[in-house]
């Protein structure tokens, strides 16, 4: 199970990496402007925190399917984590100057449109 999950977090990883640059691509064209590199960063920061939350939960599903008795609570408390995580890459992008705060808002979504884009085109491989 662990190579099948390590597989499909790197195809994840990588998705996340395209969609970061084709948003980093698309404020570029859009704003023109210094503010396109600002934009640029908190994608960078955004992508950052989605790499580490898709190697948070392999981490998290590997160790709870592992474990006999508490798998639930450390499901949650991961959660929470990534939670937290997003929350301070938000609030950190708030107050660096030469951050912006729609790049990482767009970074974000990086991670479930990779999500959904892996469903779509790769489809269900447990079948196989």
């Amino acid at each position: 199970m662990e190579s099948h999950l390590t597989k499909y977090a790197n195809k994840m990883i990588i998705v996340i990496i395209v969609t970061s640059m084709v948003i980093i691509l698309a404020g570029a064209v859009i704003f023109r402007s210094f503010f396109a590199v600002e934009f640029a960063l908190g994608v960078v920061l955004a992508c950052g925190l989605n790499i580490a939350k898709v190697l948070l939960l392999k981490h998290a599903v590997v160790r709870a399917t592992g474990m006999s008795h508490g798998a639930m609570g450390y499901t949650s408390g991961m959660y929470m984590i990534r939670f937290l995580l997003t929350g301070l890459v938000l609030v950190a992008a708030h107050f660096i100057p030469f951050v912006e705060l729609l790049g990482a808002v767009f970074g974000l979504l990086a991670m479930p449109v990779a999500s959904y884009s892996l469903r779509f085109f790769i489809g269900d491989e447990s079948n196989q």
